[in-house]
């Protein structure tokens, strides 16, 4: 459901002028922290610090 609401929503975004511009600067530097997010994740949970358990990692492949 939240998936279909964020599909939704870009589409939506999309329309308006400029957001399309924006999407394709900012992304890039979005996928960047992501990745470094999910590997800085991996090695608390790797490691088995306490409640690292607990924290999701990002979809990466719905942000490409």
């Amino acid at each position: 459901m939240a998936d279909e609401w964020t599909t939704d929503t870009l589409k939506k975004l999309k329309r308006l002028t400029g957001v399309p511009f924006i999407i394709e600067l900012v992304g890039p530097s979005a996928l960047y922290g992501a990745r470094k997010y999910n590997q800085f994740i991996s090695i608390l949970k790797e490691r088995q610090i306490p409640r690292s358990s607990y924290v999701p990692l990002l979809a990466l492949e719905k942000l490409d």
